[in-house]
């Protein structure tokens, strides 16, 4: 799937979140929050999420592995260069070294040596031998990658209207969107 249909998706399921809110939501007072609020179930993460799945960092066996990393996140980067990235590593550490020895830290460094270091650093990721996996950007998963990117923009859209997104008590899957209403 696309980002640019990840966020049309994400927008659009949040402008239904925002309707079902307004016609059925159900006003209660939060003890633990000492807040009156208005939620209402909005559905089960497995019919929502692109990937229409459910699973934890530590816990992902059903989430297919990136068909180009193959689950690490990182491929090799065509444009390593040992020589170049072993030199500049060396020369970041011994600029890191030089500075702790100084007492000196890169906020107070003077302008010269931080454009330096920023260059040097700029450069060792261009010839690194690892870079972040373009399929995945990083995740592992092209899934668990647009369901990340969904997330986002979902919270993003609700957020500009004061709604929030929480999990039910009974069921970590089904979601439940709500807002704080201000007492008089």
């Amino acid at each position: 799937m696309k980002t640019s249909y990840i966020r049309k998706y994400a927008r659009r399921l949040a402008a239904q979140a925002v309707d079902l809110l307004e016609k059925e939501g159900i006003t209660q007072y939060d003890e633990t929050n000492d807040q009156i609020v208005r939620e209402v179930y909005f559905g089960n993460v497995l019919d929502i999420y692109p990937s229409g799945k459910y699973y934890l960092p530590f816990a992902c066996s059903n989430v297919v592995p990136c068909p180009k990393c193959h689950g690490e996140g990182t491929i090799p980067n065509p444009k390593y260069d040992e020589m170049t990235y072993e030199a500049l590593s060396h020369l970041e550490r011994n600029r890191l070294r030089r500075m702790t020895r100084d007492g000196k830290h890169y906020n107070i460094m003077p302008k010269q040596w931080q454009r330096e270091m920023d260059l040097i650093r700029q450069v060792i990721r261009m010839v690194e031998p690892k870079i972040e996996c373009p399929c995945c950007y990083g995740v592992g998963s092209r899934e668990a990658y647009e369901d990340q990117v969904f997330t986002r923009y979902f919270e993003e859209y609700l957020a500009e209207r004061d709604i929030y997104i929480t999990a039910s008590d009974g069921n970590g899957c089904d979601m439940i969107v709500g807002t704080m209403i201000e007492s008089e």
